[in-house]
């Protein structure tokens, strides 16, 4: 078969589903990159020939939202890789979705408005919400088997914090009891002589992370 026009190479980008628990909610990292494209957006550009898609994501992350990747969120994974437009005249596209996790909604001034937004509220047409929705459920799937829950809260925490994590990722409501039960025969946090006070209510324990490089469990968290 002979092909009469000169093949032209996907386009490239890449961006981040940047994800934290905030108020009982779930939310995740908007930005609006230019005044040329108002839309809100997950963060990301285009691909260069000279550079890697993490680089991009995470040059992404500091110019538009001020967010230092490295540092500033618990993990960051490559996640998944959508393709689009091939066969069509305009030529094939592929994006490379990465997956980040961050234990407080706060964020340095960047060069673009950026927040967090509840993903049951994401504003109207937004282009990536099939990708967020799969980053949620992927992160479903790591934190009930594995310690990455530690990615999505501060180093000391109370046990009613980290069943709130799991009810906003997972989206359901978790029996108390049988919760910490389960959680702290996996051994992966310890209890700590601190105590969390917040007003007349009685002080709870705190906990931390014995680890917090993210390794899988042997069975289910939960």
């Amino acid at each position: 078969m002979l092909f009469k026009h000169k093949y032209q190479p996907p386009a490239v980008t890449a961006q981040i589903v940047v994800f934290c628990v905030q108020a009982g909610q779930l939310q995740v990292l908007l930005c609006q990159p230019s005044s040329d494209v108002p839309a809100w957006q997950l963060p990301g550009g285009d691909v260069s020939s000279t550079e890697t898609t993490y680089q991009v994501v995470e040059q992404a992350a500091r110019t538009q939202a001020g967010l230092v990747l490295d540092d500033d969120l618990g993990f960051t994974q490559q996640l998944y890789t959508y393709e689009s437009g091939f066969g069509t005249p305009q030529g094939g596209s592929v994006c490379v979705t990465y997956l980040g996790c961050m234990g407080a909604a706060t964020l340095r001034s960047g060069e673009q408005p950026a927040r967090f937004w509840p993903v049951g509220n994401l504003p109207g047409q937004l282009a990536q919400a099939a990708a967020i929705a799969d980053a949620r459920y992927q992160l479903g799937r790591k934190i009930t088997r594995s310690n990455a829950a530690c990615s999505l809260l501060p180093a000391k925490f109370t046990l009613s914090q980290l069943q709130g994590v799991y009810e906003a990722v997972l989206d359901e409501r978790i029996d108390k009891r049988n919760f910490r039960k389960k959680f702290l025969a996996r051994g992966l946090v310890r209890q700590l002589d601190e105590y969390w006070r917040e007003g007349a209510h009685r002080p709870a324990q705190l906990y931390e992370f014995i680890n917090h490089d993210i390794r899988d469990t042997a069975g289910l968290v939960i």
